[in-house]
């Protein structure tokens, strides 16, 4: 009887979180492209790591996705308004945990410095904060970069990814803050050449976790929160998670 007890009460439990699940939730995905993470198709359609688990997350749980694209700020924007209800890619800030859920981690990226090798013979030596003053430091509006704690002067005119590297390689700054699987894809799409940048790990965060930002403002918070964190559970447990890493970085993943 007791067991019969405990069933009766799991299948409940699992009936009651099924019931307070969305039907749907509206995703923002952010305009500059993260490959392979995130990549935008010509009609609109979005792939990429993040874009398959999490449709392969929210499809297992009977939740269907609803893809929007819009610039990061306006993404965070409107999570917080509660306008979407979901922003994947995700590096976590104090100031998002305030309007937003953070999922357990989703993926997690190498931190570093490029520099183009004719600027550079020998690699510039960043250790720290401190002897990252000597150098003009480019980013991306609106990025994350609380590691610094504001001590270091960043050039943030750069409005996404493929700006920002062509600043580089224009000699608008030295060294430009990116992480390296995103540049390699980059230059496997041909949009920049490997071959002319070189790079040092960031001295201060060489690895970011990236997560799912889930609004506060979503009735089901706390229920969607579960089943993004359970879904990503599942998907490292029967090996789905590596698959879909290696579909995308292949060798890339083992050279970083």
């Amino acid at each position: 009887m007791r067991r019969i007890f405990v069933a009766v009460c799991c299948w409940l439990g699992l009936a009651a979180t099924a019931m307070a699940l969305p039907s749907s939730l509206r995703v923002c995905w952010e305009e500059g492209e993260k490959p392979p993470y995130l990549m935008i198709e010509d009609n609109g359609a979005v792939r990429g790591i993040a874009v398959e688990m999490l449709t392969d997350i929210l499809w297992h749980a009977g939740i269907r996705p609803e893809h929007v694209i819009r610039p990061w700020r306006r993404c965070l924007a409107e999570l917080e308004a509660g306008q979407v209800d979901l922003v994947p890619n995700a590096s976590y800030r104090s100031d998002r945990a305030q309007y937003a859920l953070y999922s357990d981690e989703l993926y997690e990226t190498h931190l570093a410095l490029f520099y183009r090798k004719d600027r550079f013979r020998i690699p510039p030596r960043v250790t720290d904060r401190d002897s990252m003053q000597g150098f003009r430091l480019g980013g991306v509006l609106g990025f994350n970069y609380d590691q610094y704690q504001g001590l270091v002067r960043i050039d943030t005119s750069a409005r996404d990814r493929e700006m920002l590297l062509r600043m580089l390689q224009a000699g608008r700054f030295h060294l430009a803050l990116e992480q390296v699987e995103v540049v390699r894809m980059m230059a496997q799409q041909g949009l920049l050449d490997w071959r002319e940048l070189a790079y040092v790990p960031d001295p201060i965060v060489p690895t970011r976790a990236f997560h799912v930002l889930i609004s506060k403002r979503l009735a089901e918070a706390v229920p969607v929160k579960a089943v993004v964190d359970r879904g990503i559970e599942r998907l490292q447990r029967s090996g789905q998670w590596q698959r879909i890493h290696d579909r995308y970085l292949g060798v890339l993943s083992a050279n970083n």
